[in-house]
């Protein structure tokens, strides 16, 4: 299972990081000889606090036109190989700090500035096994910043992915492979042409885009989980759906929100090496909830 680290920004109104752990196991090939007993080894990336949720490791004010801010984290390899391993940006609401012209740029370590809607699968190098490594982001909203960027507010995700050294960059990628649907009640499709909150995707190998439709007068939270990511529990976590074709369950974890206004739609691109799921489990009608619609690697 190919899992990752994850680190949230909430901009504006609130930065803020927080972590998730994640493993990935990778099996060496094993030649017939007798009495010989072979280990599989582990690779394990963790991020602050021991890759445990780490609330409020950077909190700063509103920003504003020339805001810059250095915050350095500690990477973790506490499996028993070295990795390589590097670093993607996710927005949730996908506003003009994160694609604007002049929107939000980061620079890591000693590098240029780039927006921070460039950072894509940027390489950050090699960690031996029990070692670690602190990695450097500034921060900067340029100066060329106008009132169109004035109280937008963003949650940007930093996911960070990690494979064996020796392991291909396609293999990595997932290259040559693509995403199939699995799992598909239908309920999605009934919704579309109902007028109700529905995804629709466009499938590009192991690359798909999603666009989370919300037609409706009512405000609507959409999610996605890649290759099994672990979520995090909200507030509404254990309440249970009374409605719909989710009755009974209980909301569970959030992994990445895509918060969308009433008759507002969202795009959202990931790339995956195992799985995507798509849902809908958040919102102002429990009845127009969606189970998780399954895409596999295949």
């Amino acid at each position: 299972m190919n899992k990752k680290v994850i680190i949230s920004l909430v901009l504006v109104a609130l930065m803020g990081f927080g972590t998730a752990i994640g493993t990935f196991a990778y099996f060496t090939s094993q030649d017939i000889s007798a009495a010989n007993v072979f280990t599989a080894g582990t690779l394990t990336i963790e991020g602050p606090d021991n890759g445990k949720v780490a609330e409020g490791i950077l909190n700063v004010g509103n920003i504003y036109p020339g805001w810059q801010q250095t915050k350095t984290i500690e990477i973790k390899n506490t499996g028993s190989l070295p990795f390589k391993y590097r670093v993607s940006a996710q927005s949730t609401n996908y506003n003009a700090l994160f694609n604007g012209a002049n929107g939000l740029q980061v620079k890591i370590n000693d590098g240029s500035f780039m927006g921070i809607d460039e950072l894509t699968n940027v390489l950050l190098g090699t960690i031996g096994a029990n070692k670690s490594e602190n990695i450097t982001f500034t921060f900067m909203l340029p100066t060329a910043a106008d009132n169109n960027y004035k109280g937008l507010t963003d949650t940007i995700k930093f996911v960070f992915d990690a494979t064996q050294v020796e392991n291909s960059e396609d293999a990595w990628n997932g290259t040559g492979m693509a995403l199939v649907n699995t799992y598909n009640t239908g309920k999605n499709a009934e919704n579309r042409n109902l007028g109700r909150p529905h995804i629709n995707y466009t499938i590009d190998g192991n690359k798909i885009t999603f666009e989370f439709v919300n037609p409706t007068y009512a405000y609507f939270a959409f999610d996605y989980r890649v290759d099994g990511e672990d979520g995090v529990a909200g507030e509404w976590a254990e309440t249970v759906i009374k409605e719909g074709e989710l009755v009974g369950q209980k909301i569970g974890p959030s992994y990445n929100t895509v918060n969308v206004p009433a008759g507002e739609s969202r795009t959202v691109t990931v790339t995956a090496a195992e799985e995507v799921w798509a849902g809908l489990r958040l919102g102002g009608e429990q009845n127009w909830f969606l189970d998780w619609i399954k895409f596999e690697v295949k």
